[in-house]
């Protein structure tokens, strides 16, 4: 891992399937995971880069027209406690105290720690189309 994250086409991805009505927790905390280890020092890369790994860099290799905030793009964030970083349970549902606020086209599913009960339904991206 450490070796691989310095590679400048490292991107971040994961094996959790959403959309199971029980979301695998590597769905998201693989990606809380890497941030943690980029805090920390076990992996030798800013956090910033990783950001980048997991949101712009992951984007681009896919060719999806998202991963980072462009003036008149909807805007999905997601603000992140860096002390509050921690890893997940291996099975059930899990959400993360270190997610603060998460925001998809603007509209916020997380809001300060909590979830607003918004429909995720449809929000698949898919080349060149956005959402599907």
């Amino acid at each position: 891992m450490r070796r691989i994250a310095r590679e400048p086409g490292h991107v971040v991805g994961s094996d959790g399937i959403l959309g199971s009505g029980v979301p695998h927790p590597r769905a998201a905390g693989a990606f809380l995971r890497y941030l943690r280890w980029a805090r920390d020092g076990v992996v030798p890369v800013e956090p910033g880069a990783m950001v980048r790994a997991m949101t712009g860099a992951t984007a681009e290799l896919f060719g999806l027209p998202v991963g980072r905030l462009t003036p008149g793009a909807p805007a999905d964030l997601l603000v992140v406690d860096p002390e509050r970083l921690a890893d997940g349970p291996d099975t059930g549902f899990w959400q993360p105290d270190a997610v603060r606020w998460s925001l998809i086209a603007g509209h916020p599913v997380v809001r300060d720690g909590r979830w607003t009960g918004m429909p995720l339904a449809g929000l698949a991206l898919r080349r060149g189309r956005g959402a599907a």
